[in-house]
């Protein structure tokens, strides 16, 4: 089996879908992605949010949001 490598672009908009309100299925179905994969770039995104912007209100908020929205 080999490793896909997505484009930064491909990565914002499976994020970008996520924070829209699409769920994990959803992304999946129409990406022909793993559930997993689309988890690991949420969890990458959120990880660079905390690194670069920690003492953010919105990374708080996105961060709630993110975890209790599934």
């Amino acid at each position: 089996m080999t490793k896909n490598h997505y484009t930064d672009e491909f990565k914002q908009q499976i994020v970008s879908l996520y924070q829209s309100g699409k769920t994990t299925n959803e992304i999946a179905n129409d990406y022909q992605i793993g559930k997993s994969t689309i988890w690991k770039l949420v969890h990458e995104f959120i990880f660079k949010l905390l690194i670069y912007r920690p003492d953010s209100h919105w990374t708080i908020v996105l961060l709630f949001y993110l975890f209790y929205k599934d």
